[in-house]
């Protein structure tokens, strides 16, 4: 009986992170932005590294 009630309690708990999207991946948006400010970053160093 506890068996049943830890299984029944773990596919709800599987269920409420799904639904509340911790299972989806990084929307398109996101990934353009960190792409767009680890460019900026690299082109920083890059300029500060020919200034010496």
């Amino acid at each position: 009986m506890i068996t049943f009630v830890l299984f029944l309690a773990l596919v709800v708990g599987l269920g409420v992170l799904l639904a509340s999207g911790a299972g989806r991946p990084e929307t398109f948006d996101g990934a353009e932005r960190d792409a767009q400010r680890l460019h900026d970053e690299i082109t920083t160093m890059l300029g500060r590294a020919t200034q010496h």
